[in-house]
């Protein structure tokens, strides 16, 4: 057979790390049509339940834990019924700040 130049393929998510180093994500939330994503870190500071407030002004919305609140199946969050009553039509990844109590803010400008 004649002489190929063949080039390795080498996956991008593990050609930059370094063995024994952990990447590092930084807490954030997804935004689809109907659902909230949390991402691991994000969804490490939650329970079970939490509570969504929004800040129509400064467009942020707040999610904080509450035992009689929306019940988070693995790491979404049915919104569909919150996006609706107060109108958040934005979509796509947003980085969360977190209080030292576990209250989370997304800033979605």
């Amino acid at each position: 057979m004649e002489e190929l130049a063949f080039e390795v393929y080498i996956p991008r998510k593990g050609a930059h790390r370094q063995p024994g180093r952990v990447a590092r994500r930084k807490p954030g939330i997804r935004i689809s049509n109907s659902s909230i994503v949390f991402n691991k870190p994000a969804r490490a500071f939650l329970g079970d339940r939490v509570e969504l407030a929004f800040d129509q002004e400064d467009r942020v919305i707040r999610i904080k834990n509450d035992p009689a609140g929306l019940l988070i199946k693995k790491t979404k969050i049915f919104g569909k019924g919150f996006f609706k009553a107060f109108g958040v039509t934005e979509r796509g990844y947003f980085p969360v700040v977190i209080e030292e109590d576990g209250t989370m803010y997304a800033r979605l400008r």
